[in-house]
């Protein structure tokens, strides 16, 4: 009896190579979000390495058949090079199920599509002093890369993007608001705009503009939220009350939600997680009264029953105070505190 490799099941090599793939994949224990609010970053753990499953699909000709076969070694899509472009043109095409006509239809109408099937997406792009061609990626790549991905929409499960300049966020802001149909199977986004501005002129023309609708408004299971330096139309955006995750970071007082959309977001039934850093509410002032808070005492008190995680940063203390006035959280197990010059 053969005890060599080329005796091993089929079922046995796809639970090896399917482990294989996995390995150099973030860690769900990391928290839903692969960029750190802080700012860009030289550690790159997050960004996902596809040599192995290259590799396998290399040895012979069973191993290729298996390994082309199997949909969960090509669904991770990372893009930070000119290359990754041309190689998730591949993945994808290795993704797409082999038999749409079986599929069943859920009750929005949309397609019911395998979990295997579906694509966990990370674009990062880089400012335009560090473009280097052919080694990193700026608006025209971006916008190439939106071409790929835009039509499968439907599949989409979890999508990060960095962006660090006016024209890559206005790419991403088009394709996000216009080319994109539904999202479906979204479970985590994370909109990242990071950007040195040089004078309040520039910074002016980032946030002078009302944002827009991403994704036709639908996104029934988007459970995790990260807007950094990204805001949203907030209270024409309905997914945002049924959050288990959310993090809002570096967002001056014109782009922040109104209180209302605030408590929305906070009243999520399963928020188990809550990261503000230079972020919350916007405050009222003598131009808008209509944004004005409700008092300590008006009975409008949020309680939060299943936070587990709070992180506060960057928050001046008596606006701070204030937000948590509040809140009532009762059964928090983490709290990080980070703030500007206060104990």
């Amino acid at each position: 009896m053969p005890t060599n490799i080329d005796a091993f099941s089929r079922d046995l090599l796809e639970s090896i190579f399917r482990y294989g793939t996995g390995l150099n994949k973030p860690r769900d224990e990391e928290g839903p979000f692969l960029l750190k609010a802080s700012g860009p970053s030289e550690e790159e753990d997050y960004f996902y390495s596809s040599d192995f499953q290259v590799a396998v699909s290399s040895v012979c000709r069973r191993w290729r058949a298996i390994a082309l076969d199997d949909p969960v070694l090509w669904n991770t899509l990372h893009f930070r090079a000119p290359s990754d472009i041309r190689k998730a043109r591949l993945f994808l095409s290795r993704t797409i199920p082999k038999n749409t006509a079986t599929m069943g239809l859920n009750a929005m109408g949309f397609p019911e599509y395998p979990t295997q099937n579906l694509l966990d997406i990370l674009i990062l792009t880089v400012a335009p002093q560090e473009y280097v061609q052919g080694e990193n990626l700026s608006q025209a790549q971006l916008a190439e890369i939106f071409s790929i991905l835009t039509p499968e929409t439907l599949r989409w499960r979890t999508f990060h993007l960095q962006v660090q300049d006016n024209d890559c966020r206005l790419c991403a802001r088009r394709a996000l608001t216009q080319d994109c149909g539904p999202a479906p199977n979204l479970e985590t986004l994370q909109l990242y705009h990071f950007e040195d501005y040089e004078d309040a002129e520039d910074l002016w023309n980032i946030i002078h503009r009302p944002p827009r609708m991403c994704f036709r408004n639908i996104a029934p299971n988007l459970k995790h939220v990260s807007l950094i330096g990204v805001n949203l139309p907030w209270l024409s955006s309905p997914y945002l009350g049924e959050l288990e995750s959310l993090e809002l970071a570096l967002h001056p007082e014109r782009i922040r939600p109104p209180y209302e959309c605030w408590e929305m977001m906070l009243r999520s039934p399963n928020l188990r997680s809550l990261s503000i850093l230079y972020s919350g509410p916007k405050q009222a002032d003598e131009f808008d009264v209509s944004l004005t808070w409700p008092t300590a005492d008006s009975g409008r008190r949020i309680t939060l029953e299943h936070l587990e995680y709070l992180k506060l940063a960057d928050l001046d203390s008596d606006y701070l105070v204030n937000t948590l006035e509040l809140t009532h959280i009762p059964n928090l197990q983490k709290l990080e505190l980070d703030l500007i010059e206060e104990d």
